[in-house]
């Protein structure tokens, strides 16, 4: 005879034994069946891998940050390397266009003055020839 929640039962065979005896023989022929104490191992064995898990996802995260902020530094450092470079280039383009720049105007005048200096040649040759 049992009794649970009040209502008495009784099943053929348990005279006499204990609730231990008749849970254990439960056990024995049903595997799949899980008591209370399993269920509640079984719940502390997730919330530790579940904790665990986040602990490890933590510094996971913390640790992708970490490489984030890391690479961030190296782009800022890289980046100002890269502009220093192109103002270092902008300037040279620049001086190097405005020496161009004189170099053409010198050859200009210097041209100039080489046909002012032709013509005038020319023309003194054909007043001597006339």
């Amino acid at each position: 005879m049992t009794m649970v929640s009040g209502i008495v039962t009784t099943f053929p065979g348990e005279a006499g034994t204990t609730l231990e005896e008749r849970v254990s023989r439960l056990e024995a022929d049903y595997e799949h069946l899980a008591t209370k104490a399993d269920v509640a191992d079984l719940r502390a064995e997730f919330k530790a891998d579940i904790a665990e898990l986040r602990s490890e996802v933590q510094r996971g995260d913390a640790a992708t940050q970490t490489a984030f902020a890391e690479l961030r530094a190296e782009m800022q450092i890289r980046d100002a390397a890269m502009q220093a470079a192109f103002e270092k280039f902008r300037t040279e383009m620049r001086d190097t266009v405005t020496e161009l720049r004189g170099e053409m105007r010198d050859r200009d005048a210097a041209m100039k003055s080489f046909i002012a200096e032709m013509r005038t040649e020319m023309r003194d040759t054909v007043t001597e020839l006339r």
